[in-house]
């Protein structure tokens, strides 16, 4: 196997992490360290938003019509926030400050559960490369 980059990590023990490698490039890898909680409640989950596309400027994520997340630039990871449930969730990426969607779609969302929600790719690159969720 070739090696793509190595980067030094200063990590800490019994902690955990989240990195994330967005190209191949060194300079556009990042990682967080989680803020890991459980979420009991039977009608909420917990979200987060990362916005892991270089060259996508700031970034807004909304999760249906309760939560955002506004004006995230690149390697800006957010705290878990809880959000309601209630079968497939609307998920949209807008441009900061805009109305219109880049991305948009629907994810079903499970009680007591942790999702990682990030932008990924470049706006205005096609196919594999192109901005999207995940």
């Amino acid at each position: 196997m070739q090696e793509l980059f190595s980067i030094p990590l200063n990590l800490e023990a019994h902690h955990y992490y989240s990195l994330f490698i967005t190209d191949d490039t060194a300079a556009h890898a990042f990682y967080v360290k989680d803020a890991l909680r459980s979420e009991s409640r039977t009608d909420t989950c917990l979200v987060r938003f990362v916005n892991a596309s270089p060259g996508s400027g700031s970034l807004d994520f909304a999760v249906g019509d309760t939560l955002k997340f506004s004006n995230k630039a690149f390697t800006d990871t957010s705290d878990f926030r809880p959000v309601g449930i209630s079968g497939l969730k609307a998920i949209a990426l807008y441009q900061s400050g805009s109305a219109e969607p880049l991305v948009s779609g629907h994810y079903p969302l499970a009680a007591g559960k942790s999702y990682t929600f990030y932008a990924k790719g470049k706006k205005g690159d096609s196919g594999a490369t192109a901005l999207n969720l995940g």
